[in-house]
């Protein structure tokens, strides 16, 4: 691993440790959202109350919160250590990539956007169909 130094939650740390502990704060944290929600997916059988669950859910939206901030740290890292284009050419090239990233992203969005509402007008027909 590279002795870069990196700034992680506010404190400098060799890249290594920053990773490190990144990720083991995720599994953590994910571990945590897994067992509240299968808390509250119990609490029906155990007559448990409503504000009970309204408890976990709160327990599962700042855990949720924590994960997105998690992740922006993350990115940031990693930001950091691939710096930025060293001349015109290479920043012309990034340019390029990043734009084709992001019209990646848009159409995948908008497939995903297409398939769904495929998906209910089909289910819609059939639904009128079977009247």
């Amino acid at each position: 691993m590279s002795m870069a130094s990196v700034s992680y939650c506010g404190s400098e740390m060799p890249l290594g440790e920053a990773l490190d502990e990144c990720f083991t704060e995720l599994r953590g944290t994910l571990n945590s959202l897994h067992c509240y929600t299968r808390e509250i997916g119990m609490m029906a059988e155990q007559n448990d109350d409503f504000l009970e669950g309204l408890k976990k859910s709160l327990q599962i939206a700042d855990g949720i919160d924590e994960m997105v901030a998690l992740f922006t740290e993350l990115k940031s890292v990693v930001k950091q250590v691939i710096g930025k284009p060293s001349d015109d050419e290479e920043k012309t090239e990034a340019k390029k990539i990043l734009d084709q990233h992001k019209l990646n992203k848009k159409l995948a969005k908008d497939n995903a956007k297409a398939e769904k509402d495929n998906a209910k007008l089909t289910a819609s027909m059939l639904a009128t169909s079977l009247k």
